[in-house]
């Protein structure tokens, strides 16, 4: 016998370890499902995890975080995600001046005055 997955859009965030606004960005994404640790006491360093069904688990730089069908959150290696997800939308903040526009989606954006392409 043989199966085929079912197409499922997912929501994902990309992290990454030594970037503040990525893990900033995890956070909100995960909300309580995103956990940091210090590593030990005498160390400025952490460690970054996501709660999934199984437990705890560490993640890595450049780990996708993804937000499964029913709200689970769980993270993919980069090679295992680019093997088996595409993108098909992105979003993402822009500053124009002194406007922020938050998650933004990609493509056109017409302000009133110009279109932009995003």
């Amino acid at each position: 016998m043989k199966a085929r997955k079912k197409p499922v859009v997912v929501d994902v965030v990309r992290f990454y370890l030594n970037n503040p606004e990525s893990i900033n960005e995890a956070k909100d994404f995960a909300g309580k499902y995103f956990a940091d640790y210090q590593e030990h006491y005498a160390s400025d360093k952490r460690n970054y995890y996501i709660r999934t069904l199984e437990g705890e688990m560490k993640l890595t730089d450049g780990d996708y975080i993804i937000k499964g069908v029913n709200g689970e959150f769980y993270p993919c290696k980069p090679d295992i995600f680019e093997a088996t997800y595409e993108i098909v939308e992105k979003t993402g903040d822009i500053k124009i001046g002194n406007v922020s526009v938050k998650n933004i989606k990609v493509g056109k954006l017409n302000t009133g005055y110009t279109e932009l392409n995003i």
